[in-house]
C-alpha cells in the first residue's frame, strides 16, 4: 500500500502556499490543546477527592477519568478525521474545539463524579483536534515542507504540556476550579479567533463525495494504517513512548499529594520540571533513532529506501544501503553519541 504524497492542492487555487494566519492559528490550537490536558494534573486529585468516599479509591478514579477521555478520543477521533474528508477541515475542527469548551466547563462546574466523567467523554468524543490540524496542513503545504510544520506542532504541544501543570498549579491558589475556567476561557477565544480568520484547506472539488458508517469504524482504520509496514513500526514506537508517559503523568499527582501531604501549587512547582526533561529527551532519542534508521525525504536517495510516504521506490525496493548508515554511525562514535546505525 502506498499513499501519494504529490497530489494536487487541496485548497482549489491551484497553489500550496501556507497562509501565515492559519499556521498561526494551528500552532496556538496544538499548544491550548497539550496545555489544557497538562493544566488538569495538578488539580485532579483534589477535584475528584470531593466526590469520593473512600481515600483509597483516589488514584482508581482519577485514572479511569483520565482513561475516558483517552478511550472516546480513540474511538471518536479517525472518525472525525474520515468526516473532514466530507465536510471540511475548518467546521470539524471548530466542533472539536467547542466540545473541549464544553469538557471543560462541565469538569470544572463540577457537582458530582458522573458530571466530571461526562465533561471528559465529551472532550474525548470531540478529540480530533489533532488530526486535523495535520490534515490541515497536509492540504496547504507541498510534500517536503511537511514535517517542517509537523515538527512546529510538535514543539507548541511540547511547550503546552510544560507549562500546563505550571499555569494549573499557579491557578489553582485562586480555587481549584480557576485552571479548568482558564482552560475554558482560552478554548472559547480560539474558537472566535479560528471562525473569523481560519479558511477553509478542502476545497469542494476534493472532498469526499461521501461517508459509508464501515469507514468510521476506529478498527477498521487502524488495520488499515498497521497494513502500512513503515508506519507500524512508528505507531509502535509512539505506543510506547506514550504508555508510561502517561501513566506517569496520570498518577505522580496522587502520589506527591498522598506521599508528602502537598497541595495542588506544590504538586506543579515539583513535578512539571521532572515531566519536562525526560519527555524532551525521550522525543528527541525516538526522532533520531527514526529519521536516521527509518525515513526519508521524498526524492532523498541518502536516506532509507521504501520509506514511509514515498513514491519514488516500488514497495519490493532492495536492502537499505549500509555505507551511508555506517558513515552517520561513524560520525557518532567519534562525537560520542550512541550509534543507532549500528547493523
Amino acid at each position: 500500500m502506498q499513499i501519494d504524497t504529490n497530489k494536487p492542492s487541496h485548497t482549489g487555487k491551484g497553489t500550496r502556499t501556507p497562509n501565515r494566519k492559519a499556521i498561526t492559528f494551528l500552532v496556538v490550537t496544538a499548544f491550548l490543546n497539550a496545555m489544557g490536558i497538562g493544566i488538569l494534573g495538578p488539580v485532579s486529585p483534589f477535584i475528584v477527592q470531593r466526590y469520593t468516599g473512600n481515600p483509597n479509591t483516589l488514584a482508581t478514579v482519577v485514572g479511569w477519568l483520565i482513561s475516558s477521555y483517552a478511550i472516546c478520543q480513540f474511538v471518536a477521533a479517525p472518525a472525525l478525521g474520515k468526516l473532514s474528508d466530507r465536510f471540511g477541515r475548518r467546521p470539524l475542527l471548530l466542533i472539536c474545539l467547542l466540545g473541549s469548551a464544553i469538557g471543560y466547563l462541565l469538569f470544572g462546574l463540577g457537582g458530582s463524579l458522573w458530571v466530571l466523567f461526562l465533561g471528559r467523554i465529551i472532550d474525548g468524543l470531540t478529540g480530533g483536534n489533532m488530526s486535523i490540524l495535520f490534515a490541515y496542513i497536509g492540504d496547504i503545504s507541498e510534500p517536503q515542507e511537511r514535517g517542517k510544520y509537523f515538527g512546529l506542532f510538535g514543539a507548541a504541544s511540547g511547550i503546552g504540556f510544560i507549562l500546563g501543570p505550571a499555569i494549573g498549579g499557579s491557578a489553582s491558589l485562586l480555587s481549584y476550579q480557576a485552571p479548568i475556567y482558564i482552560a475554558t476561557g482560552l478554548t472559547i477565544a480560539n474558537i472566535l479567533w479560528g471562525y473569523f480568520y481560519l479558511p477553509e484547506s478542502l476545497g469542494k472539488e476534493y472532498r469526499a463525495a461521501q461517508t459509508n458508517l464501515a469507514e468510521l469504524n476506529p478498527l477498521k482504520q487502524l488495520y488499515n494504517v498497521f497494513a502500512i509496514p513503515q508506519v507500524r513500526w512508528l505507531l509502535v514506537v509512539v505506543f510506547l513512548f506514550c504508555f508510561p508517559f502517561a501513566v506517569y503523568q496520570t498518577l505522580t499527582a496522587v502520589l506527591i499529594k498522598e506521599s508528602l501531604g502537598w497541595n495542588a501549587p506544590g504538586v506543579s512547582k515539583h513535578s512539571w520540571p521532572l515531566m519536562g526533561r525526560p519527555a524532551v529527551c525521550a522525543v528527541r532519542s525516538c526522532f533520531a533513532l527514526l529519521v536516521r534508521c527509518r525515513l526519508r525525504r521524498p526524492g532523498d536517495s541518502r536516506h532509507v529506501p521504501g520509506a514511509p510516504f514515498s513514491t519514488n521506490e516500488p514497495t519490493n525496493a532492495p536492502i537499505p544501503r549500509l555505507s551511508t548508515c555506517k558513515r552517520q554511525s561513524s560520525l557518532r562514535k567519534k562525537a560520542g553519541w550512541p550509534g543507532y546505525c549500528d547493523p
